[in-house]
């Protein structure tokens, strides 16, 4: 029996290494984002469940514990200030690469931002450029 068009897709994307949920106590694949004019896939940090939770649209899993705080980190001051932003809802808050890297999904290079605090660290080391001709190979322990 010869396979569809379709089913052949579907069999190329399971023999994909899917890279696994970054929140602690969840082993589901991630959600896909996009891919990029150049080909590379996008990929979110957490799977599509934990996605949901990240921004009150659904509660977490029991046994999930999520890396995304629910507070700005830069409230610390690690990019020269001080974040005074009142977050109104989860869904201000983003995760961030702290190396830049947006392939390197392991919880140590997470960090928690508000959304100007996200944007102004992205454009200060130019981690859009660290990524225009990334791979989409993903590192995890």
């Amino acid at each position: 029996m010869a396979l569809t068009h379709q089913q052949t897709l579907v069999g190329a994307l399971m023999l994909e290494q899917t890279p696994i949920c970054i929140n602690r106590n969840c082993d589901r694949a991630v959600c896909y984002s996009h891919t990029h004019k150049n080909g590379t896939k996008r990929w979110r940090p957490v799977c599509g469940r934990c996605h949901l939770a990240s921004y009150g649209a659904k509660p977490y899993d029991p046994f999930i514990i999520p890396v995304k705080k629910a507070y700005c980190e830069n409230i610390d001051g690690r990019l020269g200030y001080r974040c005074s932003a009142t977050i109104p809802y989860p869904g201000a808050l983003e995760l961030d690469h702290i190396d830049g890297d947006r392939c390197n999904n392991i919880e140590a290079n997470i960090q928690t931002l508000c959304k100007v605090c996200h944007s102004y660290k992205s454009h200060k080391n130019k981690d859009f450029c660290k990524n225009k001709n990334a791979k989409d190979t993903i590192h995890s322990i």
